[in-house]
């Protein structure tokens, strides 16, 4: 299992709309209008969730993907509680 943090340059809802569809609601929370994170048990690197995303060339905006194996730091509740529930 990978934990993936997606971050864009702007409000992107079909992006968001894309990763539920791809990762299923569990496994994807919005943390704010620039920051997305996916649980996946396939996708091991960025590059892979990049491709799924963009598989018919159709991604919209900048965005930037990074996979998680550590975090730290400071945001609202639901957040923390999202990351400990899905043992991550």
């Amino acid at each position: 299992m990978t934990t993936f943090a997606i971050s864009t340059s702007d409000k992107n809802d079909k992006l968001n709309s894309k990763l539920i569809s791809l990762y299923g609601t569990q496994n994807f929370l919005l943390v704010d209008d620039f920051l997305r994170i996916v649980i996946s048990d396939k996708d091991v690197t960025s590059e892979d969730v990049f491709k799924k995303l963009n598989h018919q060339g159709d991604v919209d905006g900048k965005l930037v993907i990074f996979a998680v194996n550590s975090y730290f730091g400071f945001h609202n509740k639901t957040t923390w509680e999202w990351l400990k529930a899905r043992g991550v």
